[in-house]
């Protein structure tokens, strides 16, 4: 999965996503309904659907975390339950914690707040840059190479299922992020 199928669906969604930065398919198969934005040279395109992408990203992760959070907080205490009670297994204490400690819990917890926050932070930041109108060229492209950087160091696979629920609220928070940015 880590190298077949994850760098080929990376190479499809980065060509996707300058496709629509350039107004050039690269594929035969193109998404419809992403990248919703007015800008009219590529570059500036580029900066507009980072900041969609990090949009997007960040609230499905901030959802997700809420979850991650809830889940790490019972393992923990079920491991401290396990652990004080004198009559627990050294073995099944191990077992407990290499559980707790193993890259499924704490890791993923971790890399689900990290890449939370590089989102908000490469949205923000590119927000001020649009408004301000500071953007320029390399600074677009910048933001798009901190974006797919921090995506690939997280190695996570975002909750479609958060996505799709969510879409209604996000769809309209972004409807209105557009009109302020004249998007």
């Amino acid at each position: 999965m880590t190298f077949y199928f994850s760098p080929r669906a990376q190479q499809r969604r980065y060509s996707d996503f300058l496709s629509h930065a350039f107004d050039r398919p690269l594929s035969f198969q193109q998404t419809t309904g992403y990248y919703n934005n007015s800008a009219q040279n590529g570059w500036r395109r580029i900066a507009a659907q980072v900041l969609e992408n990090s949009f997007y990203t960040g609230d499905t992760l901030a959802q997700m975390c809420t979850a991650e959070r809830i889940r790490l907080a019972l393992y923990f205490v079920v491991w401290i339950v396990v652990a004080l009670n004198r009559t627990t297994n050294l073995a099944t204490i191990g077992v407990a914690a290499q559980i707790l400690f193993s890259e499924q819990i704490v890791s993923r917890w971790f890399r689900i707040e990290w890449l939370r926050r590089e989102c908000e932070t490469i949205y923000g930041e590119l927000f001020r840059l649009i408004q301000g109108k500071g953007l320029t060229e390399v600074l677009a492209l910048e933001a798009l190479g901190r974006y797919e950087i921090s995506k690939a160091t997280a190695a996570l696979v975002l909750s479609s299922k958060i996505f799709a629920r969510r879409s209604p609220v996000t769809d309209a928070d972004w409807a209105k992020t557009r009109a302020t940015l004249g998007l």
